[in-house]
């Protein structure tokens, strides 16, 4: 199957289940198709973040928004994200730390679809059950769509995920 009929509407909590080599594809896939799209919208959490190294974690997080500090430190709070991680240097952040972060830009640009590469295999176990569970919230309560790729079984049949494609 031609990786690139995948579409892009997706809702709820989805995963693409696939192998490693495949999802290079559909990922580049997915971001052609982002192009098309209204970046308002949709965005990409990815491993290699932040996008401008030399800003600090703050303005990274707040890139292209205006800061509204009652809204961040709620979205802070519900992502347990300490305060202090917004003032370190982007070298200093570990995948967690950058993939909350994402989360909160996410959150704070009232972004309505997530696509998140696979990058889970990065993570500690508790900190991908925090994730998945973080992820179900977005889902439930602040109606964000994500898309999940991964290659682990384990997280595609989490009872978290609504809607699963399995890829061969």
């Amino acid at each position: 199957m031609n990786t690139c009929n995948h579409p892009i509407d997706f809702e709820g909590f989805s995963v693409v289940l696939c192998k490693k080599d495949k999802q290079e594809s559909l990922l580049k896939c997915l971001k052609d198709q982002a192009l098309f799209i209204t970046q308002k919208k949709l965005m990409i959490l990815q491993k290699k973040w932040p996008p401008f190294p030399y800003l600090k974690v703050k303005d990274q997080v707040l890139l292209n928004l205006s800061e509204n500090k009652e809204e961040l430190s709620h979205y802070q709070e519900k992502l347990k994200i300490d305060p202090l991680l917004l003032n370190k240097d982007s070298e200093q952040l570990i995948l967690f730390d950058k993939i909350k972060l994402q989360l909160l830009h996410a959150l704070l640009a009232k972004k309505e679809k997530i696509i998140i590469e696979d990058f889970l295999d990065l993570l500690s176990i508790s900190e991908k059950q925090e994730l998945l569970y973080l992820l179900a919230d977005l889902v439930k309560k602040h109606k964000i769509a994500v898309l999940l790729l991964t290659h682990e079984e384990s997280i595609a049949y989490s009872p978290y995920v609504n809607h699963l494609r399995v890829e061969n």
